[in-house]
């Protein structure tokens, strides 16, 4: 995959095989995606590839998330990798989100994170939603937080 030049066919190519990829194959087309320069691509990629990747890869997938520098395409990355997550990787996931500069991406990736979160990491989630400046972005984060922290304690989800 890597020899195809153009990178938006490269990430449609990763996003196609994806599902029919011999779990041997991952980290090789993780590092393909990785190296797409295109932002847009690589986050489209790396979502694509989430759904089945070996659980052993997502330290490197969500490494490879974080490292993209667009806050758009970072919360995109984030948000799509959250229903996939190893719960151990989520302090980094949360971490992530709370980096992201723009009020209005941050509130959505931590939203999107929200329903995947351990219940022991509400409270930091929360912290970084209160210290979202615009009102309307903050309620927006904060509800959906409250909204699935409700959730958690209904479920009786624990951390572990």
């Amino acid at each position: 995959m890597s020899n195809i030049k153009n990178e938006y066919e490269r990430a449609k190519a990763l996003s196609n095989l994806a599902p029919h990829l011999p779990e041997n194959l991952f980290p090789e087309a993780l590092a393909v995606a990785r190296n797409i320069g295109n932002e847009n691509q690589r986050a489209e990629a790396l979502s694509n590839l989430a759904p089945h990747l070996p659980e052993n890869l997502f330290p490197e997938e969500l490494a490879a998330a974080r490292n993209i520098r667009d806050k758009y395409q970072r919360a995109k990355a984030l948000s799509n990798l959250a229903p996939h997550l190893p719960e151990n990787l989520f302090p980094k996931a949360k971490a992530a989100a709370r980096n992201i500069g723009d009020e209005n991406q941050r509130a959505k990736a931590l939203s999107n994170l929200a329903p995947h979160l351990p219940e022991n990491l509400f409270p930091k989630a929360k912290a970084a939603a209160r210290n979202i400046g615009d009102e309307n972005y903050r309620a927006r984060a904060l509800s959906n937080l409250n909204r699935s922290l409700a959730k958690v304690k209904k479920s009786g989800r624990k951390s572990t």
